[in-house]
């Protein structure tokens, strides 16, 4: 009944890890390329593209409090899945989840960073002067807001290899998630087939982050029902191309002049 050592072999390595955090628009300059492949062009608009690009991930421990470090180096990284998201009171948060071919451990300490001061966006700035949460043209009210963005990463090309010979993108989905009130937004219950507008605008003061999607099919969910609270109308559509334009149009202004 014993478990033979010698019998023992490394497996197949598939590193991934995800991350949360309250992006400012500095911090998206960086992470809005990664995410939907397509270099900023012209100034603060982001781009689809039909592949995301590739970057060097870092993963830090520290293991005391004698500055011993434990690095893992994850390179030609691609950003799987993303998923931007606010709910009432709250601030704009972002999960990504990263995929990597392999990652390699050493000891090198993290240099110095420079943190951005510049504060996060909430979910009540898209009710500040020139912000917008808007389905079909109309700014109506929601309790919460999401929009992912799933690269679909084909993730188990390891073939005759230990480790993964590439991460290619085999689809893109992008989804809108919105939950408003029944009886403010029951106009929204019976959209077009063919999709409607979906808008998101956040303001901070003179910066900005949009996303814009033309053409959004929702199909017809129930109201959410729970005892004698209020009654929810849930909203779950996929963004779609309309003619040449994208599914998905972003900008970010980060730099105000």
């Amino acid at each position: 009944r014993e478990h033979v050592s010698e019998r023992v072999r490394q497996g197949i390595r598939s590193p991934g890890f995800s991350l949360t955090m309250q992006p400012n628009s500095v911090e998206l300059d960086t992470w809005l390329t990664r995410i939907l492949g397509g270099a900023e062009s012209p100034a603060d608009n982001f781009p689809l593209a039909e592949t995301v690009g590739t970057f060097t991930a870092f993963l830090f421990l520290n293991l005391d409090s004698a500055s011993t470090w434990r690095r893992w180096v994850g390179e030609s990284a691609k950003v799987s899945k993303a998923r931007f998201f606010a709910t009432q009171g709250g601030p704009l948060n972002l999960t990504i989840d990263v995929e990597c071919p392999d990652l390699i451990p050493d000891t090198t300490a993290p240099a110095a960073v420079s943190i951005s001061t510049v504060g996060p966006y909430m979910f009540y700035d898209t009710t500040a002067t020139g912000g917008d949460l808007a389905i079909n043209g109309s700014t109506l009210k929601f309790f919460d807001w999401a929009l992912e963005i799933d690269n679909a990463l084909k993730m188990d090309r390891h073939m005759n290899a230990q480790t993964r010979a590439s991460l290619p993108e085999m689809d893109r989905t992008i989804t809108w998630n919105l939950d408003g009130p029944y009886g403010d937004n029951v106009g929204l219950w019976a959209l077009a087939v063919a999709g409607v507008v979906a808008n998101a605008k956040f303001v901070l003061v003179n910066r900005s982050l949009q996303f814009n999607s033309t053409k959004v099919t929702f199909p017809r969910l129930p109201p959410t029902l729970s005892g004698r609270d209020e009654v929810r109308l849930p909203l779950i559509g996929i963004a779609r191309k309309d003619g040449s334009t994208a599914s998905l149009t972003t900008t970010n202004d980060s730099n105000p002049a």
